[in-house]
C-alpha cells in the first residue's frame, strides 16, 4: 500500500485542531457530576468521548480502510494493517481542573510502524506533527532534537507516573540523578 503521508498528516492536523476547538468550547461547561472514574487517577467525561467520536468520523473520511485503537473505546478496537491510535483529550485531569495543559493526540500506524503523528495543544495553539521520512514540525516550522551533547547543559522534560507506582522508587532515584547532573528538569 502506498499512502501520501504528507497529505494524511495535514488532514490529521486539521482534525486535531477541530477537536481542540471543541475541547476549548467545553472546558467552561463541564461539571463535576459529568466526570467518570475509569480507575485510580484515570478520569473520563462526555468531552473525551465526544471528541473521540468527532476525530474517528473525520479520520474515516481520509482512510476508510483503517482500524482504531481509541483511548475511550467509542469504537471497537480493530487490528488492521493500517490503524489510528487516538487520545482525544490527553491530559484529562488537567482539563477537568481547568489547567490549560492538555492536547489532542493522534497517530497512524502501518503494521507495527508509526507513520504519522500529530499533537495539538489548543490553549497555546501549538501543533506538532511528523510523518515517516518527512521530518517533524511545530506550526509549520521544521524542528529537531537538541544537538547538546553535554548532559550538564541539557534541559530535560518528563512526565510523572499517575497510577502505576510499581517502579516509583527507581523513577525517583533516576529523577534525583538527572536533577543533580543536568541544567534542569521540567
Amino acid at each position: 500500500m502506498d499512502y501520501n503521508l504528507e497529505h494524511i498528516c495535514q488532514k490529521t492536523v486539521e482534525i486535531a485542531k477541530q477537536a481542540g476547538a471543541y475541547l476549548l468550547s467545553e472546558i467552561v461547561k463541564i461539571e463535576p457530576s459529568q466526570i467518570e472514574e475509569k480507575g485510580l487517577h484515570n478520569f473520563v467525561s462526555y468531552v473525551d468521548k465526544t471528541a473521540e467520536q468527532l476525530i474517528i468520523s473525520e479520520l474515516l473520511k481520509i482512510t476508510p480502510d483503517a482500524g482504531f485503537i481509541a483511548e475511550e473505546a467509542t469504537v471497537a478496537s480493530e487490528i488492521k494493517p493500517l490503524r489510528w491510535i487516538i487520545d482525544p483529550l490527553d491530559g484529562t485531569t488537567n482539563f477537568l481542573h481547568k489547567i490549560p495543559l492538555y492536547c489532542v493526540s493522534i497517530a497512524l500506524m502501518l503494521e507495527n510502524e508509526l507513520i504519522v503523528g500529530v499533537i495539538y495543544e489548543p490553549n497555546s495553539k501549538e501543533c506538532y506533527w511528523a510523518w515517516k521520512d518527512g521530518g517533524a514540525y511545530l506550526n509549520g516550522k521544521k524542528i529537531c532534537v537538541s544537538s547538546e551533547k553535554n548532559k550538564s547543559r541539557a534541559l530535560l522534560a518528563t512526565g510523572f507516573p499517575y497510577y502505576d507506582y510499581g517502579r516509583m522508587t527507581a523513577y525517583m532515584e533516576l529523577f534525583k540523578q538527572f536533577a543533580l547532573t543536568t541544567s534542569g528538569i521540567r
